[in-house]
């Protein structure tokens, strides 16, 4: 039985200062990893770090707007000297813009793409998944790539598009925008952090070790 011990591993988080990044940041550390927290705000990142440190991991705080290729580079520089070297890349950054069709503004939708779509390739998530494991494993590059897709999750975030649509006239309050998705998961309930956190360890195991190309629901059976 393979399990799911990341000791020795080197990991960076993106998005990782709070919310889902955060819970997946612990999760890799309880699993032994040693983690970068890359996030463009810096003083929760800081804050995530020493959570991570008081709890006996290693982990160390990278500047990073993925949106960006030479923040990019320079954080990868960062967390390789800090960490030494990196075996696992979450790209968990993201953004949400919550707007009716009719007031569509285009400066929030180009942040939203540059952040949810271009961060990740630097996605269309899923295709360029296949693309990507497709290629390192033709090209010996030894890199499984997968992804999830989360369910929505009550972090900061997932509570900010909740209120959001409630505020847009789309239900009645967020308890009820929440609710909806309730009632249209399978499992009956809205998804929680470690949910997710726990199949980016699996993911980042030798569990998962003959899976790459993968999209993984992480819904509760919303997406069936």
């Amino acid at each position: 039985m393979t399990s799911y011990d990341l000791t020795g591993r080197k990991a960076l988080v993106t998005g990782a200062a709070q919310g889902l990044g955060a819970g997946m940041a612990s999760a890799l550390a309880q699993a032994g990893a040693a983690v970068a927290v890359a996030d463009i705000n810096d003083e929760l990142g800081h804050e995530t770090v020493d959570s991570l440190r008081s709890a006996g991991a290693k982990a160390e705080f990278v500047h990073l707007d993925v949106r960006h290729d030479a923040e990019w580079e320079s954080a990868m520089a960062t967390a390789v000297a800090a960490l030494g070297g990196i075996d696992i890349v979450v790209n968990n950054a993201g953004v949400e813009v919550t707007d009716l069709l009719i007031d569509f503004d285009a400066d929030a939708a180009s942040t939203l793409l540059s952040v949810n779509v271009l961060g990740t390739a630097l996605s269309a998530i899923d295709r360029l998944t296949r693309v990507a494991a497709a290629e390192s494993g033709k090209l010996g590059y030894g890199v499984r790539i997968n992804c999830i897709y989360p369910g929505l999750t009550p972090t900061a975030m997932g509570n900010k598009l909740a209120v959001e649509t409630a505020g847009l006239g789309l239900f009645d309050s967020p308890e009820a925008a929440a609710g909806a998705v309730a009632e249209l998961t399978p499992l009956g309930r809205l998804g929680q952090v470690d949910d997710m956190a726990d199949a980016v360890v699996f993911l980042s195991s030798d569990a998962a070790k003959f899976i790459t190309g993968a999209g993984l629901p992480v819904d509760g059976g919303m997406g069936m």
